[in-house]
């Protein structure tokens, strides 16, 4: 094996224990009152929400910084955020259609938030596929705000129907730290993936 193939090769060992840990966190984690065992996928799903947006934020902060600044070492830093964020933020996706299947036996597919949550998702794929295209630095820097603009003009005004609203601040204390705990899973998870999305393309 040759010095560049050592160069890209990077320790899958963080992801499985971090795997490992996420598992053991839902085993431990409370049940809750009405929805009983329930709340053990609404746990991953909301972390992995939290993490979706928190990561498409700081790809934003991140990539409008590289475009004022113009530092072409930042760029590829930039592209690997953006594109992980995405992939995180799907994530939550899917997660919040398995806990809907899991605790109401389907998937609100007509819920405002749901659909605003899908079109954010298309608006994210889209922003990544102008950017292949644009040949500026500075421009695709930009466009890694678009995501989050579209989450603000969707997102949060969009009125919940059948989703229910958050009850992390007036839950049981057991239950907010099982909330805060996966989500700084999930943000270890986002961490390694970027890492590891760094290592794989560096020529």
């Amino acid at each position: 094996m040759n010095s560049k193939s050592k160069d890209k090769k990077f320790p899958i060992w963080p992801l499985i224990l971090i795997l490992a840990l996420w598992v053991v966190a839902v085993i431990i984690a409370p049940e809750e009152k009405s929805l009983k065992a329930g709340i053990k996928p609404v746990y991953v799903h909301v972390a992995l929400t939290w993490m979706g947006m928190l990561s498409l934020s700081i790809s934003a902060i991140l990539g409008l910084y590289g475009a004022f600044t113009k530092n072409k070492n930042l760029y590829r830093w930039i592209y690997i955020v953006f594109g992980v964020s995405v992939g995180i933020y799907i994530l939550g996706y899917f997660s919040s259609m398995i806990s809907s299947y899991i605790n109401w036996g389907g998937v609100p597919f007509q819920e405002p938030r749901f659909i605003s949550t899908l079109n954010v998702i298309i608006a994210s794929i889209l922003t990544g596929g102008i950017m292949l295209l644009v040949p500026w630095d500075i421009v695709k820097s930009a466009l890694t705000a678009f995501p989050v603009l579209f989450i603000f003009l969707t997102i949060q005004t969009d009125r919940m129907v059948l989703h229910p609203d958050s009850a992390v601040e007036s839950a049981p204390l057991g239950i907010r730290l099982s909330f805060y705990g996966m989500f700084v899973i999930a943000l270890l998870f986002y961490v390694w993936w970027v890492f590891y999305i760094e290592r794989l393309t560096r020529k």
